[in-house]
């Protein structure tokens, strides 16, 4: 997959969890997980993207700086917290960030990284949860 993006709860009531993979043709695969002992079966479902789609989020994708994102995952302990994961397959390797974006995003972001920096994984995130076949009901960013 090219991209895939990704959400563990944390330490939270609802403990359901999804990732959305996106091929670099456009295939979307979403996989919504439910927590152990709920009874649920994993729900899997796929769609497909349009070339505009597929050119915007590659658009915000490339503006993704996993440095910088990275170094800001690394301050402060924030141990059971939601987090969201950005991962990349290129022509350039593998790039992979893994952050509580709900707590960066919150008041206070300024304080663990620039804005800016972030912008571009937050606008990815939020792509990938509207181009997916499914709204899961836990780990949209506002």
């Amino acid at each position: 997959m090219w991209l895939v993006v990704s959400f563990e709860p944390g330490f939270s009531r609802d403990l359901t969890s999804w990732v959305v993979a996106i091929s670099s043709s456009g295939k979307v695969t979403q996989t919504i997980r439910f927590a152990p002992g709920e009874g649920r079966d994993d729900e899997v479902y796929e769609k497909r993207l349009t070339t505009r789609q597929l050119a915007v989020l590659r658009e915000a994708v490339a503006g993704i700086d996993f440095a910088v994102l990275a170094a800001a995952s690394q301050r402060g302990e924030l141990d059971d917290a939601s987090t969201h994961s950005i991962a990349v397959n290129g022509d350039d390797g593998k790039r992979y960030v893994t952050l509580p974006l709900e707590l960066l995003c919150g008041p206070g972001c300024r304080e663990h990284v620039d804005v800016h920096a972030l912008s571009p994984a937050l606008r990815t995130v939020r792509m990938a949860l509207e181009f997916a076949p499914q709204k899961p009901s836990v780990g949209a960013l506002r």
